[in-house]
């Protein structure tokens, strides 16, 4: 969510270990690669998806990546 508070228009939904990231538009392509650039894959549709292998630093650190590369699509610095 602190890339949606970075001002990138959207939300997140999520049912278990899986969150949709839903942003404003049709083409959610420069998130997939802003993401990809951060070292986090998410599928280009929005999809992201936790394991239990994952421990709490891990979790940590995607959303960290989410954020930056957030901030790069919504147009703030790096």
């Amino acid at each position: 969510a602190d890339g949606l508070r970075a001002g990138l228009p959207g939300r997140i939904s999520r049912l278990g270990s899986i969150m949709h990231v839903h942003v404003a538009g049709e083409d959610r392509s420069p998130l997939f690669w802003a993401s990809l650039a951060e070292g986090l894959y998410m599928a280009p549709r929005g999809q992201v998806s936790i394991s239990t292998a994952m421990d709490e630093g891990i979790v940590d650190e995607a959303a960290a990546a989410f954020g930056r590369a957030a901030k790069v699509i919504a147009g703030g610095a790096r």
